[in-house]
């Protein structure tokens, strides 16, 4: 396939959102960043909350006009995954440098602090791909609701892939109630993508997701 053909059909800017903290959606960027890599994929990963080197540049330098994009970029040696540190950079104010990224990967993957704030949802607005992840413990399950309440508002096109996060029962229950409170109050509820009932287990939902991605490439592709 010509490398231009690959860059309009693949690339992806690609948000793993939180409804609630203490959610994987961390790991699960990085899970999903090395089943992309194994699959010939570029991929560059934004990543918070690192101990960062006092010498490494990081977004929020970029933005304060102290560092070049070129110059917050750490490429891993053994698997090719470019990775930019955030800093303290601002959510709000990293999007447009997200939307410039993209045009250059396959993937950009973000995962950004939990919340559902109005840069998160001009974030997943301008996403290619969105997976929120929900705790399923208690009535935590209502914070996916809200956030894909205020998603749709945004976007009303703008479904995000539910992955829920807790013991396989909890998660079942817990999304079932969430997924009658969506049908009730916002209509066509969607779908549960994965469950992730411990750390280890997000490696199994990155390679779900990328291969239900490739699948929708292909469908666009024979369109």
């Amino acid at each position: 396939m010509p490398d231009n053909l690959r860059r309009e059909t693949r690339a992806r800017l690609i948000c793993m959102l939180a409804a609630s903290d203490e959610l994987p959606a961390a790991a699960s960027a990085q899970s999903f960043a090395r089943a992309a890599r194994d699959q010939g994929e570029t991929v560059l990963v934004v990543k918070y909350g690192l101990a960062e080197p006092s010498s490494q540049p990081t977004l929020a330098d970029v933005l304060s006009g102290e560092a070049q994009l070129c110059d917050t970029k750490l490429i891993c040696a053994n698997s090719g995954i470019v990775t930019l540190l955030a800093g303290r950079a601002k959510l709000e104010d990293m999007l447009g440098i997200l939307a410039a990224l993209s045009l250059s990967y396959d993937n950009v993957i973000i995962a950004p602090p939990a919340g559902c704030t109005p840069a998160h949802v001009r974030l997943a607005v301008a996403a290619d791909v969105n997976v929120l992840h929900f705790d399923s413990r208690g009535d935590k399950f209502m914070r996916a609701y809200w956030m894909l309440d205020a998603l749709r508002a945004r976007c009303p096109g703008l479904d995000p892939m539910l992955v829920a996060c807790g013991p396989k029962a909890d998660a079942e229950e817990s999304y079932e109630m969430l997924r009658e409170t969506v049908r009730e109050f916002l209509g066509a509820p969607l779908p549960l993508s994965a469950i992730i009932s411990h750390r280890g287990m997000a490696d199994g939902v990155a390679t779900h997701i990328l291969s239900a991605l490739n699948h929708d490439d292909a469908q666009k592709l024979r369109a």
